[in-house]
């Protein structure tokens, strides 16, 4: 039998079996459509990084580059790298640092795809819950889960023969492959930074200058704190300028508290050459007026108009510098009040301004030392990593697409209606072939003889014939082997 002969005995079958192959087609056909739109789809995103080895030193002799070459292979380093990517602390850094919508499951767009998952998981969790009472699972751990969400869809391979390791992360929310990967990348750099650091040497010294920044900003901050409550900027400057004050008005006023009381003296006169101008001023007028007074004296009478003019000249400038007196006078105790109240305050800012320096210089110290340190063992091998390839938002999902997984649904259920018609046809031939086999048996086997019943006998004695016997053929349907007589 040719091709072309199987060919028309196909198209026979299926023309014969046409209603089984198109309920099947169409069954298989409307499942595969649906489970092509039910099926999530999923993106991802990848990163290409460049790690390398590298020794700046230049005053290293051709053994020591030996014996560095000797130590790590490049393909070593980059395993080392690989291992480090995947070390379960990592992950766990991870995903304490991503945002928690990262974990979040995206709802669907289409309404009925939404409530079938809602009824779904309504079920499930229901189900849950009973397995949990039954002690027949263990309760849900949300870290536990996200944590072997990340570990299931984060990706991590070596490109071979190269210094490359590409990192890749799926998801069915497209934007959040690249974020993840992102901060997978920044906590895969700070541990480089932080294992070089302490195989270095280098941590005691930033972790004490880290320690002595947080209690020096402390410390700047009470003091800044402790000024602006007590309203005071520098106290060391106010207080010179206030006994600078003191020492320049303190004999004014008692210059002027002699003159005011010896009205009889020729000049009024003052010993401090910090006197105000307006002072000054009038200090000279009065001293004038005081001359003129005593010109006039020897001439004229008491009671002469200009001798009584001048008198009360003179009493209104005595009158306005007994006020000026009187008002340098409380100057004076207001700066005396304030440089008390500064002399009370002195030791509390004292010891704050003595805690901020003694921190100040010991943290310049220590970050001196651990830059010093850092700068020594830049000289010898590091570690470079360099992101190649950056990751990005994916646009198209993973395949298959629906498209392809429609159209291979149709060719699976053309196939399965076309095996569903086949084998039908095949019972049916088998069954027929084995009910023709059954009756050409039974009409080879014959007519078998029985010695007749009592009945049959009593029945061929009372009539005119002889005894006759009786004929027993078999109505079941199986077959009946022809050399055993049917009466056995």
């Amino acid at each position: 039998m040719d091709f072309n002969e199987l060919l028309i005995q196909l198209g026979e079958t299926i023309s014969r079996r046409r209603r089984l192959f198109l309920v099947f087609f169409i069954v298989c056909f409307l499942a595969a459509i649906v489970g092509a739109y039910l099926k999530p789809q999923k993106f991802e995103s990848q990163a290409t990084i460049y790690v390398t080895l590298a020794s700046p030193r230049l005053d290293t002799s051709q053994s020591e580059e030996k014996n560095n070459l000797a130590i790590i292979q490049p393909s070593e380093f980059v395993a080392s790298q690989v291992e480090l990517m995947q070390t379960k602390s990592l992950i766990e850094e991870l995903v304490d640092t991503v945002p928690p919508w990262i974990f979040e499951r995206t709802p669907s767009s289409k309404w009925y795809i939404r409530m079938i998952v809602d009824v779904a998981d309504f079920f499930l969790r229901g189900l849950d819950t009973v397995l949990v009472k039954m002690k027949l699972i263990e309760p849900e751990n949300k870290r536990y889960e996200r944590i072997k969400l990340i570990e299931d869809n984060l990706e991590i391979f070596p490109v071979r023969k190269s210094q490359v390791i590409e990192v890749s992360f799926t998801s069915k929310n497209p934007a959040v492959p690249k974020v993840v990967l992102e901060a997978f990348i920044d906590i895969y750099r700070t541990r480089l930074a932080k294992l070089r650091s302490t195989s270095e040497g280098a941590t005691v010294y930033l972790q004490q200058a880290e320690k002595l920044s947080t209690e020096l900003a402390k410390a700047e901050q009470a003091l800044a704190d402790f000024m602006a409550e007590k309203n005071v900027f520098d106290i060391e400057a106010e207080k010179a300028q206030i006994l600078t004050r003191l020492d320049s008005l303190a004999p004014l006023i008692n210059s002027l508290k002699a003159a005011s009381k010896n009205t009889g003296r020729l000049e009024f006169t003052v010993t401090s050459f910090a006197a105000p101008p307006q002072i000054l001023e009038k200090i000279t007028t009065l001293n004038g007026l005081l001359i003129e007074r005593i010109r006039l004296a020897a001439s004229y009478t008491e009671n002469q108009r200009d001798v009584l003019r001048l008198d009360k000249q003179i009493s209104s400038l005595r009158e306005a510098l007994r006020g000026d007196f009187e008002r340098l006078s409380e100057v004076i105790e207001q700066d005396r009040a304030r440089l008390e109240y500064l002399q009370k305050i002195q030791p509390r800012y004292d010891w704050l301004s003595r805690q901020t320096r003694v921190l100040a210089a010991s943290y310049e110290t220590y970050s001196k030392a651990a830059k010093d340190r850092e700068t020594f063992f830049d000289r010898d091998n590091q570690i470079l990593t360099q992101v190649i390839d950056a990751p990005t938002v994916p646009y198209h999902p993973l395949k298959p697409s629906r498209l392809f997984l429609v159209i291979t649904g149709f060719f699976l259920s053309l196939m399965l209606a076309m095996a569903a018609a086949l084998i039908t046809e095949w019972i049916f031939r088998v069954r027929s072939l084995y009910a023709t086999s059954n009756n050409k048996i039974t009409e080879q086997s014959g007519p078998s003889e029985k010695p007749a019943s009592p009945a049959l006998q009593d029945a061929g004695t009372a009539s005119d014939e002889g005894p006759k016997t009786a004929t027993f053929r078999p109505t079941s349907k199986w077959p009946v082997h022809p050399n055993s007589s049917v009466g056995d």
